[in-house]
This record gives C-alpha cells, sequence and structure tokens, in this order.
C-alpha cells in the first residue's frame, strides 16, 4: 500500500501555516541575541551623535558682537566681545575664549547696539579694543561717536 502525503501535511512539516509562516522569519530583537550592555552603548552613541550635531547647528545663529549667550558648561551669561572662527570672547573678568558651539544665543543685539559696543571698545582699554576698531573701519564705521 502506498502512502500519500497531503499538501497540507507537507505545508506544516516546511513550517507554513494557512495564513503564513508559523515560525516567525526575519532578525531577532537585538536585546535578546546582544544583551543589555550592547543597548545602552547604542543608546550612549546615539546621544553623542545629537550632542554633535547640535555644535553644527550652532554655527548656523551667527553670533556677534553685543550679543547675549549663555556658556552651557558654566552656565553664565555673556556679552560678547568679538567671535573670532570658532572661538568667542566675552566682556568682563577674567578676560578669556570660548568654543561658540558650547554657547546659546541669549538675545540678539540690534545693529545700532553691535556698532555702539564696537564704538565703545574702540575708545577703551579692553583686550579687543584694537579688534573692535579694525572691524569699524573694515565696515566703513567711524570710530568717533
Amino acid at each position: 500500500m502506498k502512502r500519500t502525503t497531503s499538501i497540507a501535511t507537507l505545508a506544516l512539516l516546511a513550517g507554513v501555516g494557512p495564513r503564513g509562516p508559523l515560525i516567525p522569519t526575519g532578525p531577532a530583537p537585538r536585546s535578546a541575541t546582544r544583551g543589555d550592555g550592547y543597548d545602552r552603548e547604542r543608546q550612549r552613541l546615539a546621544a553623542a551623535k545629537r550632542e554633535r550635531k547640535a555644535r553644527r547647528r550652532a554655527w548656523l545663529v551667527t553670533i556677534d558682537t553685543g550679543d547675549v549667550v549663555k556658556h552651557r558648561p558654566t552656565g553664565e551669561e555673556w556679552i560678547v566681545a568679538y567671535v573670532d572662527g570658532p572661538h568667542l570672547s566675552w566682556l568682563g573678568w577674567p578676560p578669556g575664549l570660548a568654543l561658540v558651539a558650547d554657547c546659546r544665543l541669549v538675545k540678539k543685539a540690534t545693529a545700532a547696539e553691535r556698532v555702539g559696543l564696537l564704538r565703545e571698545l574702540a575708545h577703551s582699554q579692553h583686550h579687543s579694543s584694537a579688534r573692535a576698531r579694525e572691524t569699524l573701519e573694515r565696515e566703513g564705521v567711524t570710530v568717533a561717536a
């Protein structure tokens, strides 16, 4: 006597039911294959990537003389004396430089406020007075008030 196997039986043996595969196909969840340490590391790397993107976007906001910025690492608010590439200098003591990427714009100075501060700096003993004079001359603004 010859045994015949039905198509339904063959399908069940192959792991296929009437509504699709009986065994889930595709990759296993990462936590099941790599453990929780991997997920935490992935989250840390993603957070670092978001921070780098935010720092790059900081260049899109133009910070200039007279603007008020908040320095993230110290939490201090500064008035900007000048910006030179990736660095800025603030008004106050002690003088110094900070990364523009570490600062967030709080208040943008108007054009009149900016020119007024540049003129004031040009006549002062501040460490950025020479730079203020150069900026005023480059923009064609008279140094005398």
